[in-house]
């Protein structure tokens, strides 16, 4: 069609063309995983330490998501030879998120993130703030469509989950995946500060964060195990 219609690729290539595409693009990623992660939720056994199937929607949902980024098959694993493709960090995400603070409704995993999330939302003052299903999935999609429409406008390396992967690099001392070089000159570029900010703040922030969600979650879900001690006895 491209090459055929006068001026259709000029239409397609344009920000007005591919905004709404990238926006129904985070919206499909969202709804296809979170759709197999509640059909395997409801079809899967739960296993003998655990309320609910913990694992299995999870790997499916991740599977769904970054399937395609291995068709066709003959390409091995080398979709995943630079580091894991943020299709597949945002599937993991989708998944994980949805499974432990939607469905899991028994197990201390979900009550104890649950808890511990409106906790601190509820500590800066929003105290009507509840956690229910349209919030879970406002947030998982309004991530997935903020960071694609960074990675096509602006900064396609963006990956909202850079700061935790160096923190975790840091800490473990592995080498992680070898990032794109920025071409030199764009160094004095919106984007390379922008990037160096980014990269400065994470490395005070992220810890911060992790330690405080850590130390939230520890509690909540020891609180958790007393009273529900408490209620059995």
């Amino acid at each position: 069609i491209t090459h055929h219609i006068s001026g259709a690729y000029n239409i397609i290539c344009s920000a007005l063309f591919r905004i709404p595409w990238t926006i129904g693009l985070g919206l499909f990623r969202t709804s296809a995983v979170i759709g197999v992660v509640t059909a395997a939720h409801g079809v899967l056994v739960k296993g003998p330490y655990y309320p609910i199937p913990l694992v299995g929607p999870i790997v499916t949902g991740t599977v769904l998501g970054s399937l395609g980024a291995f068709l066709p098959f003959d390409k091995g694993l080398a979709p995943v030879t630079n580091g894991t493709p943020w299709g597949m960090q945002a599937a993991f995400f989708t998944a994980s998120t949805y499974h432990l603070l939607v469905q899991d409704t028994e197990g201390f995993i979900g009550c104890g993130l649950r808890t511990a999330i409106q906790r601190l939302v509820q500590i800066v003052g929003w105290d009507s703030f509840e956690i229910n299903r349209d919030v879970v999935v406002m947030f998982i999609a309004s991530v997935q469509i903020v960071s694609l429409l960074l990675q096509t406008f602006w900064w396609p390396a963006f990956n909202v989950f850079a700061p935790i992967h160096r923190v975790l690099y840091t800490v473990l001392r592995a080498q992680g995946p070898v990032s794109a070089s920025v071409d030199s000159s764009n160094s004095s570029s919106l984007y390379a500060i922008a990037k160096r900010l980014y990269g400065t703040l994470s490395m005070v922030l992220v810890p911060v964060l992790v330690a405080v969600l850590s130390a939230a979650a520890q509690y909540y879900i020891l609180r958790y195990y007393s009273e529900s001690a408490v209620t059995s006895s």
